[in-house]
Order: C-alpha cells, then structure tokens, then sequence
C-alpha cells in the first residue's frame, strides 16, 4: 500500500479499506440522525420563508428578466428569438450597443464616485455637536481656567455686570471649543473609515455594483460585516537578526457586493428592511471551519455539516444556475463538481421568541427575558437543514446590513429597470437591420444566375462556381428557343437599412440618458461640433446621470458609510474618535461642481494672469490656484506645481534679489547725484574762470 502511495499522483488522496469503511459508517450514521432528529421551528421558519421568497420572485419573472438583461448585455439572444433566427436562416448576428452603453454608465460611475484623487464622502460635525459629557466637563473647565487666569492677571475686581460679560464671552468661547473638538473627533473617525474601506473591499464592492446597478434590477451592497481573515505580521529574531512571518488572524469591517440573483426579497417589500430578507450564500470549507467557536456559531452543526459534505460539497441546483453560469463566465466543471463549496441560506428577519428559547436564547440583545409570542429580529444560516448560525440582529435599529438602488426607479418596488430594459426595443430593432443588411449585402454582392433550361448544360458543367472569365458550356440538341444563360443584379439596400441602424441607435441616447458623444463618439452634428456647444450637450446629458449618482449616494453610501460610523462608536475602544458627525456624500454634488467649475477656473488662471494680480497673489497664492485647476484636469498637481517649501524659497531669493537690485539702484542713483553734482561745480568754476578771464 505504501508503493502505491508514493506512485500516486500528488493530487489523488489513497485511502486504504478501514478508513473508507470508517468514513462510510459515519456518513451514513449523520444522515440516519439528521432523518431521524426533527428539524427545529427556525429551521422550518427559514427554509419556508425562503421558498415563499424566490417562488414569488420566480413566478413573477423577475429571475427571467434578470437572465435576459444579463445575455443582452453580452450580445446573445434569448432562446426563443434564436430558435426563431435559425428557422428563417437568417444571420445570428448581434450588435452589442447594450454592452457598450451598461460599460460607459459604469465608467461615469465610478469616475465620480470611486475616484483616486479625492473621496465622494466625508464626515462632518452636526450644526450643534453633542461630545460625550466628560469631553465636554472638561472643554467647560479649560475655558473657565483661561478666563479666571485672565481675571487674576489683570489683578482688577469684577463687577456683576462684568461676571455677566464673561459668562457670555466664555459660552461662545466654550462653543468654539466644542466646535473645534468636534472636528478633530471627525477627522479621526474619517481617517480610521477611509482606512476600513481600503481594507474592507469596498472599492471593489461598489464597482461590481455598478454592474449590477447599469445591467440588472438592482445592485446590492452588504456591509459593514466581520470577517476573521488572515494577516501576515514580521517579527524579528533576536538571535539570528532575521525577520520572520508570523500568521495571525485579525478582525476586519468587510464590503461585499451581492449578486441580485441569489437576494430574495419578501413579497411587497420595497427594501431590504422590510419583510423576512433571504440570500443564497457559498462557504469555503475552510472559511467554514474558521467560525468554529465564534459567537452564534454552533460547532456542532458545523462539524456535522464538514463531516458530512466537507469534500464533495453541497450546492442547491436550480433550473436558471446552469444559464446563469455561463453568462456570468464562470468555470462549468468546477460548478458541476463544488468540491469544498457549501452553499447556505442566510436569513434576515423576525421570529416568535418560542422558536428561539428551544435554541437556549432566553435574553435578548437589551438583557430582557425573551417573551414567547414576541417578535426578534435575528440572523440565522442554514446549510442543508442544518442550522450552523443564530444570533440577534446586533443593530440597534434591527437594520439589516444590506443597501440597495437602481438605474431607473420603479416607485412601490424593490427592483429598478437596467439599461438592458430600457433599450431593449432600440437594441431590437438595430440587430433586425444589421441581421437585414448582413442578408442583403450577401444577396447583392455579386449577380445572381438564371438558367431556364437546365438539360442544355453541357455533361461535366459546374454550376456552383463561378469566376472572371469563365466559360459555360452549352447543348442545344433540341433547337430550343430559349436563352443558355442570363445573369441579374439583385439590389442593395445597404443605405436604407444603415438609415434605420442610425435612427434607432440614435433613440437608445435617448431612452438611456446616455448619449454617444460622452463616451467618445464623434459622430455629434451641430452645436456639438463646438466647444461650447459640446459643453452644453454634456451638462444636459449629465442630468440622468446626476440622478443615479444622487440615488446612490442616498441608497448606498450614506447609510452604508453611516452604519459603518455607527459600528465603529459602538465597538471601537479608541474615545478620540467618539463625536457627533454626519456623513455627507458628495457623488452627484462633485460631478455638478466639477462641471461648472472647471470653465471657471480656467478663467480665473486667464483673467489674473497679470503682473498686478501676480503681485497681490504672490507665487503662494498662484499655485494653489494651479492646484485646484491640475486637479480639476485629473492631472498630478505635485508633479506640475512645486511645493509650497519651494515656492517660499524662491520667494525669498526673489524678495532678496528685489532688496539686492533696491540696493544697487539706490547706489546708482547716489553715483549718479554725486556725479551730477560734481559736473555742474566743474562747470560754475569753469562759467566763473571763464567770466574773470573776459573781465582781464
């Protein structure tokens, strides 16, 4: 046995007959026991509410549509259309204008919201900042300290008026104080959640929900939550000096995108929030494995579940999986053979306290007794009727950690219509052109032949080919009258078909809100052919756009950058950061400002590029205004702009070598007085040498 291990192949595991006799037995006694146990009530409240979920969102087409929007952004045709396509014979071709539209909406998304060069949010104080008591005790005695130390150094007494005086001037000085402390606070916690997201994926994230949002019905982020993920730390050693890796496993505030597909939303529902929310959910064995012992996790549940599918895996197959995979370019083989991938059901709503005190839950989150005909937002996993998670809604608010939005809204519903929708007629009506034109420019590529007798060609003649020059070969025996051959030039109706391409190209600008000349097209007639006119074009095409960004800053980014700040006041031991802020997003507000701002400004470099105005301005002043403009341009201001160490370097050696030249003019001047003086005494003396000679 021991040969044929080492013979083996590296990724084939040798078993001798005990251990699979041994594996078998435990196999089959999880399965006899999983039978025989009856499945608990939150098993049960799970897996209906899950099934009530994805058949209503099944029944109502929403799943068909989602797979279609998905095949027509990758070009291809819904079954039906091609079965009906290849029945006529007609070309399959497929003109991917829905592609190119879902990509350049997703440019513009990101462009604005994910940029490199300056965020789409911040974190600021709220009007009247409230700080924790003990901060604000001792703000209040810092001031009265400064105001009392005032007091004694002057060594005058204070009237009652006075003490009045001060107590007002200290209330504004104490909210000054506040004020200011407030923003540091604010500055901390934005510092620390830039930081998260970095870690967290959410630049990822929220650019694989801009597909979502631009293709499907909806795009869906879910966050913040904790993942343990690893984290290689160095140590170094004290004998050899060498560093070495040390693995650990750390804490981390992740993002993660959800696909559409695999969300189930409650009947009726318009968000996340409302109703029992359900989402297909994967494991990785190990991934699985690492939650043992965390809270909520039972590792029990998880060690049967390992034990049972731990390396065979278990996936749930629906009709649309399959379809769904290769529309979503994923590997067949490894989907039909799951390996270590268990899939899950994931729940998110409320449940009758009886089904949770069976579970041992008898307090909840705010250490009141669980009542038994009491509802509990809570948070439960199932794998296979196994239930390996169970915990309260940790939320204060019971919110679930999903957001949500779309590109055109649907008033009373959680989904949205994607751009595929919105020009899926336009999209229609151009490929039955191009599939028209691509026919006509085969039937009128070259002369059609007609033979009205066929017995007339000569024994050998090839009538499937034809070329230049050459000779077909005929037999009259008959003294037929009719003509051998004749040939006919079958018409183009390229221009009219291109017209019609056009024209319905054109309408998908429309439908969409996404014009062609945004993304690059210069096909743009008239006013578009100037710079202000192209100007004005792109400010009213930025309006659609303007709306989506405002939805999703208002959707996805403020609550989910809000939930995040939330966490972080609650779990975070670090009290620099504890303050009162407000997350304000700034997508669709830095797109109008970037838009009217940078004609602007580069009237401003324009009109003050004077000696007068580059007095006043002084080289500091220049370059913050070339900064801004860089920046406005995408461009590196560090690389163009020097620093401002520099600038008041060469600000001193300029205000030196004005001194230097000052100096040098005043002694010139002086030279040239002196000079001046010293010719009109030469000339008196001559004058009067001359006026004593004549009087000789």
């Amino acid at each position: 046995m021991a040969d044929t291990a080492l013979m083996a192949p590296p990724n084939i595991r040798i078993r001798n007959n005990s251990e699979i006799q041994r594996l078998e037995e435990a196999a089959q006694r999880s399965d006899t026991q999983q039978l025989s146990e009856p499945i608990s009530p939150v098993v049960e409240h799970v897996l209906a509410s899950y099934k009530a979920n994805r058949d209503y969102k099944e029944n109502n087409g929403i799943q068909t549509q989602m797979l279609s929007n998905l095949r027509q952004r990758k070009s291809e045709y819904d079954d039906d259309k091609l079965a009906q396509i290849r029945k006529q014979g007609l070309s399959e071709v497929f003109i991917g204008l829905t592609g190119m539209k879902c990509r350049a909406a997703e440019s513009w998304l990101s462009d604005v919201l994910l940029s490199d060069r300056q965020r789409s949010w911040s974190l600021t104080p709220t009007p009247l900042p409230r700080l924790p008591a003990d901060v604000e005790q001792i703000v209040v005695e810092t001031t009265m300290g400064k105001v009392m130390q005032r007091v004694q150094e002057s060594g005058v007494a204070v009237t009652p008026g006075e003490v009045f005086d001060m107590a007002f001037t200290m209330k504004s000085e104490i909210q000054g104080e506040l004020e200011s402390e407030a923003k540091r606070r604010a500055h901390n916690m934005e510092t620390l959640m830039a930081d998260q997201l970095c870690e967290g994926g959410w630049k990822k994230a929220m650019d694989e929900v801009f597909s979502d949002i631009t293709t499907s019905k909806c795009g869906i982020l879910k966050g913040p939550i904790i993942r343990r993920r690893p984290r290689l730390t160095w140590k170094r050693d004290a004998f050899t000096g060498r560093h070495t890796p040390v693995p650990s496993y750390e804490i981390v505030t992740c993002f993660e995108r959800v696909d559409p597909l695999d969300a189930y939303p409650a009947d009726g529902a318009t968000s996340p929030d409302e109703g029992d929310f359900v989402e297909r959910v994967r494991f990785r064995r190990k991934a699985l494995a690492a939650m043992r012992g965390m809270p909520g996790w039972n590792t029990e549940a998880i060690n049967s579940v390992l034990l049972r599918y731990g390396e065979n895996g278990f996936r749930e197959i629906h009709p649309y999986d399959f379809e769904r995979r290769i529309l979503q370019d994923q590997d067949q083989a490894a989907n039909r053979n799951p390996q270590d991938v268990l899939e899950a059901v994931e729940f998110w709503g409320s449940m009758q306290g009886r089904m949770l005190s069976g579970h041992g839950f008898v307090r909840d989150t705010r250490k009141k007794s669980i009542a038994a005909l009491d509802e509990y937002e809570v948070n439960a996993i199932v794998i296979d009727k196994t239930l390996v998670y169970l915990d309260f809604n940790q939320d204060a608010l019971s919110r679930r950690p999903y957001f949500k939005t779309g590109w055109g809204l649907v008033p009373g519903s959680f989904y949205y219509l994607g751009i595929p929708e919105l020009m899926k007629s336009a999209q229609q009506m151009c490929n039955a052109a191009v599939r028209s034109l691509v026919n006509n420019m085969g039937l009128a590529s070259g002369p059609q032949v007609v033979l009205e007798d066929i017995n007339r060609l000569a024994p050998g003649e090839n009538i499937l080919q034809m070329y230049a020059w050459k000779i077909w070969q005929f037999v009259n025996t008959s003294r037929s009258a009719l003509k051998a051959i004749s040939f006919f030039q079958p018409k183009s109706n390229a221009g009219e078909l291109l017209g019609v391409f056009d024209r319905f190209a054109s309408l998908s600008d429309d439908l969409t809100g996404i014009p062609a000349y945004t993304y690059g097209n210069d096909r743009v007639a008239g006013a578009g052919r100037t710079l202000g006119g192209l100007s004005m074009l792109m400010g009213a095409a930025s309006r659609g756009i303007k709306k989506v960004i405002a939805r999703t800053d208002q959707d996805i980014v403020e609550p989910a950058l809000m939930r995040l700040y939330q966490w972080n006041m609650q779990h975070m031991a670090d009290e620099t950061i504890k303050g009162d802020a407000q997350i304000q997003p700034e997508g669709a507000l830095s797109l109008i400002v970037r838009e009217q701002m940078a004609s602007l400004r580069m009237d401003f470099l324009s009109a003050t590029g004077n000696p007068l105005d580059a007095q006043i301005m002084g080289l500091t002043g220049r370059a913050n205004v070339l900064r801004e403009a860089t920046a406005a341009l995408q461009m590196d201001s560090e690389k163009i702009v020097p620093g401002e160490e520099k600038l008041m370097a060469r600000e001193a050696i300029a205000q030196q070598q004005q001194i230097a030249q000052a100096q040098q003019q005043q002694v010139m001047q002086a030279a040239s007085a002196e000079q001046t003086i010293a010719k009109a005494r030469a000339d008196e003396a001559k004058a009067a040498q001359t006026a004593t000679g004549g009087q000789q």
